[in-house]
């Protein structure tokens, strides 16, 4: 038998402490051995999941640029957004951060743009609310097409589901106003 406290030892199976931190199991003081060998299986198994996923580094796509992932943490993606013809971010591109948990994909990611951007789903710390994101995502949905549906917010936002309800009550009242405004961060911030 191991001796080594930083081993956990089910059957054959040894996971070594390194292995449970790449792969950031959620593990609470009390959860038990299977426990924790669940999460690390879900984490493994979203990761596999999203290295398939995984856009070539560099190649522009329809309307995004994947730009990296850290090697050690492959749930972790910085993309590039190229703002939408059709909207006031045409001109603009946003640095963007999606983060997949560990249950991805029968958990949505996390989604935050870290370039600013005026919009009424997206507040000023960046983080982005939409309904695929929340209450209409389902684990068939992959992640290019979670990007396609981004865009398609940064043209028609999502009114009932606001991050920035002060953003989407002017988007509603004065739609000359809000163009100009995002215009305005646009050319400020996304260059």
């Amino acid at each position: 038998q191991d001796t080594n406290p930083r081993a956990l030892q089910i059957g054959d199976c040894f996971c070594q402490s390194a292995i449970i931190s790449r792969y950031r199991p959620p593990v609470k003081a009390d959860s038990s051995a299977a426990d924790i060998i669940i999460s690390i299986k879900q984490a493994m198994a979203a990761q596999k999941r999203v290295l398939k996923e995984m856009p070539k580094t560099g190649q522009p796509h329809e309307g995004f640029t994947f730009t990296a992932a850290n090697p050690n943490d492959p749930l972790h993606w910085y993309i590039v957004i190229h703002g939408p013809h059709e909207s006031p971010y045409a001109k603009g591109s946003y640095q963007t951060e999606i983060t997949f948990p560990n249950e991805y994909p029968f958990k949505p990611p996390k989604v935050r743009f870290t370039t600013r951007i005026y919009h009424p789903n997206i507040n000023f710390q960046g983080e982005t609310r939409m309904q695929i994101l929340s209450e209409k995502w389902q684990p068939n949905i992959k992640a290019l097409t979670l990007i396609e549906e981004i865009r398609k917010v940064l043209i028609h936002p999502e009114l009932d589901n606001p991050a920035a309800a002060e953003i989407a009550e002017e988007y509603k009242s004065d739609i000359a106003k809000f163009t100009a405004t995002a215009t305005e961060f646009c050319m400020k911030y996304a260059k």
